[in-house]
């Protein structure tokens, strides 16, 4: 399988990763050493010639799983610090039509702080649409959040009323999707915002929501 690494490539992804660490200011050095990386990883599992349903739009890599938690762990503590820096490659992972860098500039995006909440919060506006790929939208409303949900849970609420009060339906999907990592954060405590949130919806039960109310 994928999953699992040798000991001797974890002492190799952490060198690889410590080189890309370098180029956190420069997005464009950054992305390149990235795609470098996810090259180097990526599971190979289809031979050429066979037709597979693809389970994304976008393209994926296929990378180990522990790829993409060191390079989380290594990049927090930048985001951290410079998030004027971070904020600039996060909108350059998302540039990338690949999977992966998109799910890793939601994962970055989460862990900015609270001071650049507007700017988050615009590209977490801007970026969770109907259409976008099931495990990029996730990753954006759950990993994506995570700053917001513990720090500003007032700002982030709001944004998923306007969903929910949207009138598309495809719209409402998405503000149920991001009310779920709320819910199931134990340091959220507020229910009874996200019910006065959902009784509209609640009442009139729209057929094409059932899934979701539930």
């Amino acid at each position: 399988g994928a999953a699992a690494l040798p000991a001797i490539q974890i002492t190799r992804l952490k060198a690889q990763i410590g080189l890309l660490e370098r180029k956190f200011a420069q997005p464009p050095e950054f992305i390149r050493g990235l795609r470098e990386l996810f090259d180097f990883y990526a599971y190979r599992v289809y031979k050429p010639g066979q037709t597979v349903p693809p389970a994304h739009l976008l393209p994926a890599y296929h990378i180990p799983p522990l790829v993409m938690l060191q390079l989380q762990s290594s990049l927090r503590p930048l985001c951290l610090a410079r998030e004027a820096e971070a904020l600039a490659l996060v909108d350059d992972l998302w540039e990338e039509k690949m999977v992966e860098p998109r799910i890793l500039a939601a994962h970055l995006l989460g862990t900015i702080p609270l001071t650049s909440s507007v700017a988050v919060l615009q590209r977490l506006q801007q970026w969770s649409t109907p259409a976008e790929d099931r495990p990029i939208l996730q990753a954006l409303l759950n990993s994506g959040t995570t700053t917001l949900r513990r720090e500003d849970v007032r700002g982030w609420i709001t944004v998923i009323q306007a969903w929910l009060n949207a009138p598309d339906p495809a719209v409402q999907a998405v503000g149920f999707h991001a009310l779920l990592p709320l819910v199931n954060d134990p340091l959220f405590e507020n229910l009874p915002a996200v019910f006065s949130a959902i009784t509209p919806l609640l009442q009139s039960a729209p057929p094409n929501l059932q899934s979701e109310l539930q």
